[in-house]
């Protein structure tokens, strides 16, 4: 049995490449999974009612703006 080192490269690959297809097939599938679950366990929530509440806390958004005189108005409407 002569099994030269380019044999066992190409071998240790290709066992390399199909159980990295594996684990992200098999990530794939839990995240479907997972996210049927989510919308499930969401989908009686009603965002906009949370939003509008008085009790509601108030956030505040920092962004950087470096020489962005510009174009300020829109990226600070991007963000809301």
């Amino acid at each position: 049995m002569n099994i030269n080192i380019s044999e066992i490269i190409q071998y240790f690959f290709i066992y390399f490449t199909i159980t990295a297809i594996l684990s992200y097939i098999i990530l794939a599938i839990i995240s479907v999974f997972e996210n049927g679950h989510y919308i499930k366990k969401n989908s009686f929530v009603n965002y906009n009612d949370i939003l509008s509440s008085s009790i509601s806390p108030s956030i505040s958004i920092i962004a950087p703006a470096f020489n962005d005189t510009l174009n300020i108005v829109e990226n600070v409407r991007s963000l809301l």
